[in-house]
């Protein structure tokens, strides 16, 4: 796939208000997680490689979090009465 037509998908998608809103939402959540990281990180150790480190942490740890999300997400809305809580459905007599 060559660069224009990765650029033609991405402005494909952006048109799509609900995928719009997501990406907007993703890179505010994610702007805002990695500045009070650094202002933390940096208050507390005054080292760049632990604020260096703490942003490749946060990172991943944001990318898996989404990604567990939308796994979930996906499910529910294939299985609509799966219990997705964890806990065992309560037992009536």
């Amino acid at each position: 796939m060559g660069p224009h037509k990765g650029i033609l998908r991405l402005k494909r998608l952006l048109k799509n208000k609900g995928a719009r809103s997501g990406v907007y939402f993703g890179a505010t959540s994610g702007v805002i997680t990695t500045v009070g990281l650094i202002g933390g990180l940096y208050a507390g150790t005054a080292s760049v490689v632990a604020v260096l480190g703490g942003i490749l942490v946060i990172a991943v740890a944001d990318a898996m979090s989404d990604a567990l999300g939308i796994i979930s997400l996906r499910s529910r809305i294939r299985n609509p009465r799966a219990n997705t809580s964890g806990q065992q459905p309560s037992q009536r007599s």
